[in-house]
């Protein structure tokens, strides 16, 4: 005789306000298949923090814009301030038609805001040099706040359904690449 027998039930799906906020835009951008954006937000397992999704998130965003300029390399995977300073000061002097601007100015203002909250300091802050009677200063450390992180990953929404929409990134893709274990940029 079988005793623990379980009703087929919906499948439970993890809890990851970035990733909520990624797919809601890209839906309401009309960008992606409905159908596959919420598979690949089902298959997300948990096992990545909010931070690390948001650093996908942002680095999706960022190859996204380098391809709208013509450039094939992708930049490192953006996990900390620093990271993203340096892809924010090369991605906000392009030059670029008002159609890839959809792309450039989301991007522009993730990259912004990641690189004031991933810390471990605010990218671009360098501690300054003195003479030997006195300390060096150091950068005020700083953390992302569950709002940074959903913010950063809302303006890259932003800018993955532009790119989407002008063929340059398939808005699925991205998002199967975002939650897959094996992430590479």
């Amino acid at each position: 005789m079988i005793r623990d027998v379980f009703p087929p039930a919906a499948p439970l799906i993890v809890n990851s306000h970035c990733l909520d906020r990624f797919v809601e835009v890209l839906l309401d951008e009309g960008a992606g298949t409905p159908q596959r954006l919420r598979a690949a937000r089902a298959s997300f397992a948990g096992d990545l923090t909010e931070k690390k999704l948001a650093a996908r998130c942002v680095t999706e965003a960022a190859i996204a814009l380098r391809r709208a300029a013509g450039q094939d390399r992708n930049p490192k995977l953006i996990a900390i301030g620093d990271d993203a300073f340096d892809e924010w000061q090369a991605s906000r002097a392009l030059e670029l038609d008002s159609k890839r601007e959809r792309i450039q100015a989301p991007t522009v203002d993730a990259l912004d805001v990641a690189a004031k909250t991933f810390g471990p300091f605010p990218g671009g802050q360098l501690g300054s040099f003195t003479s030997g009677a006195s300390r060096p200063t150091q950068p005020m450390e700083v953390d992302a706040t569950p709002e940074n992180l959903e913010y950063v990953a809302k303006n890259s929404a932003r800018a993955i359904a532009a790119a989407d929409h002008q063929g340059i990134v398939q808005a699925e893709v991205v998002l199967e690449r975002i939650v897959d274990l094996a992430y590479r940029t």
